[in-house]
């Protein structure tokens, strides 16, 4: 906004008081005209503003003062979006949420809905606190960590959550998956239906693994190199990520190979996707 004109001398300046008065009025609203002119419209999909806030949950074990890794505890923080339609929205969140009530142990069943997050959260430490009271001299401290991130926000809305756990056994298990939904609806979306030569984007997926993984574009014997692709033939991992300008294929442990291997990650432009998102 230009300042306030500071006041001046009085002088013939060959201009009129009021004529200075329509001059501003006749140009405040040529400004409204061009502001009005350059905002989204309400039925245009630009005008849908969907963003998200960092949610934490965070419980210890009891009397833990230290570390989480010392004494045992969850920590996971995801993005809880707002905006856009509102079942879809829901939808996202909802498998968000899912994801790492699964990882704690707590899933969907028959006995009822899944607990939320925090709940599942809760449970796990007293079962960790019950477990430490039958066995007093188990060393072992149960943690789970987890962490959600968007990568893309525009008419695909691509999440990527990772849990580290340990909750004993031989080692911790490492888990990412990526939630690629469509903004209009929520629903998830299949990779290859975003490919219009989904042939071409296969060969080009598979070059980048072996250009990951240090294979020759000749060997195509999978199984030397320790992998374990169905009938020795290469495919997708069961999550594909997609970020602003790249695709992402990672693979778990024990996906593809086994745990002493541990994942495959691997990149690709997102430009050759070249159905419209």
């Amino acid at each position: 906004m230009a300042p306030s004109p500071q006041p001046k001398p009085a002088c013939n300046t060959g201009v009129h008081e009021d004529s200075r008065f329509h001059l501003a009025a006749i140009l405040v609203a040529v400004l409204v005209v061009v502001a009005s002119s350059c905002s989204p419209s309400g039925d245009s999909p630009s005008d849908v503003v969907i963003r998200h806030r960092d949610t934490s949950v965070i419980i210890r074990s009891p009397d833990c003062k230290g570390l989480l890794e010392e004494c045992g505890g969850v920590q996971i923080t995801f993005p809880v979006y707002v905006g856009g339609d509102e079942e879809a929205i829901e939808a996202i969140n909802k498998r968000i949420e899912a994801f790492f009530v699964d990882q704690l142990g707590y899933g969907e069943d028959d006995a009822g809905p899944a607990p939320s997050i925090r709940e599942a959260a809760e449970m796990l430490m007293e079962e960790y606190e019950t477990t430490l009271a039958d066995f007093p001299y188990l060393n072992q401290v149960w943690i789970v960590q987890g962490t959600a991130v968007p990568l893309t926000i525009d008419s695909i809305i691509c999440t990527e959550a990772e849990v580290f756990a340990y909750l004993g056994g031989a080692h911790p298990n490492t888990t990412v998956i990526f939630d690629l939904a469509r903004a209009k609806d929520g629903k998830p979306v299949d990779i290859a239906t975003l490919a219009s030569d989904f042939d071409s984007f296969l060969r080009a997926a598979e070059a980048a693994f072996r250009h990951t993984v240090g294979m020759d574009p000749d060997d195509g014997d999978y199984a030397s190199q320790g992998f374990w692709f169905k009938d020795n033939v290469f495919a997708l991992p069961e999550n594909v990520g997609v970020s602003s300008d790249s695709i992402i294929l990672h693979y778990n442990s024990f996906e593809i190979a086994p745990y002493s291997m541990g994942t495959v990650r691997c990149t690709l432009p997102r430009s050759i996707l070249t159905s419209p998102l």
